[in-house]
């Protein structure tokens, strides 16, 4: 176990377990960067198989799978983010968008996108509403056997729904499957985030939608680590050896300094592909009262389950 661990380690950014080696350490990680061209050896080390096509082959049967974007004034990105989605080699899903209420063109883009796709539904708040309200609207709309989610600056690799999804007929136990991300710039180069490189994406989260909402409910009704709070939570119930990470590199999320993310941090450093932020003394109290939640939540003494009873019969 604890060989599989460095190895994934290593694999999420060679140099910082090289460094850790002692006395040699530094210098082979130096020697590691300098040949690590644009990251491409790093790309290649947390995923071989994006040489291999084999695997995006399409599939056109299997459960229905829900994915939920939820966007507001993404009017850059959005239509990349959806036909990420739409041109998936799963073929069994519904792409539902909640636009909340963009006023920088993204609606119209949306529905121009849903005109010739059925499998997108468009829903629009009518004011701003926030990313965990914005979710749970997802949801509640939702139809599939499992669900999943992905943010509107974002992107997702073809084979991302059919390999998550095949996880769960590989591992019956599973009640929560996960792929690796790595953040990019605008140019789609791939950034080395506070020595951090290739990660667990918690947002790619796919779980099976009526017993997960019906044990844990929904979102919490906040903006910041509400996707890691409700991740947090399925692991409170269903135990940690529920969850199964897919280790390859299927999501690419947008660095960008106006996301929910970081505008909630400080940029401390911005250089190359190399980016040091601090999260803001709010965001690190909030979730530091949420894990004490968490805490309660896995020894009795507080509910997982979030949201009002009504809500969950209907689902």
């Amino acid at each position: 176990m604890i060989a599989l661990r460095v190895l994934q380690a290593f694999r999420r950014y060679p140099p910082s377990v090289l460094a850790s080696i002692p006395f040699v350490g530094k210098p082979l990680s130096a020697i590691y960067e300098f040949v690590d061209f644009k990251g491409r050896l790093s790309d290649f080390i947390a995923d071989p198989y994006l040489l291999w096509k084999k695997d995006e082959e399409d599939v056109e049967e299997g459960p229905l799978v829900s994915v939920i974007i939820a966007t507001r004034n993404d009017s850059l990105t959005i239509e990349k983010a959806v036909n990420s989605i739409l041109r998936q080699t799963y073929k069994s899903f519904e792409l539902i968008v909640v636009d909340d209420a963009s006023d920088d063109g993204t609606r119209e883009i949306l529905e121009r996108l849903s005109a010739t796709d059925c499998r997108l539904l468009v829903l629009s708040n009518l004011t701003h509403q926030g990313t965990g309200r914005s979710r749970n609207r997802g949801l509640r709309h939702a139809k599939g056997r499992y669900v999943t989610f992905q943010d509107g600056d974002d992107t997702s690799a073809r084979n991302r729904i059919a390999l998550q999804a095949a996880a769960f007929g590989t591992y019956p136990h599973a009640k929560l499957v996960l792929c690796n991300y790595v953040r990019v710039d605008g140019g789609d180069r791939s950034l080395v985030l506070n020595n951090k490189r290739t990660m667990k994406c918690i947002v790619s989260m796919m779980f099976p939608r009526r017993e997960v909402i019906e044990k844990i409910g929904f979102f919490r009704e906040e903006s910041v680590s509400e996707d890691a709070d409700y991740y947090e939570r399925i692991k409170v119930v269903f135990g940690p050896q529920a969850e199964i990470v897919v280790f390859r590199t299927l999501y690419r999320a947008l660095f960008r300094r106006n996301s929910a993310f970081f505008s909630a941090s400080r940029i401390v450093e911005a250089s190359g592909r190399r980016l040091v932020f601090e999260r803001s003394a709010d965001a690190v109290l909030r979730w530091q009262e949420m894990q004490i939640e968490h805490s309660r939540m896995r020894d009795g003494s507080m509910s997982p389950l979030i949201c009002p009873e009504s809500d969950v019969k209907q689902l």
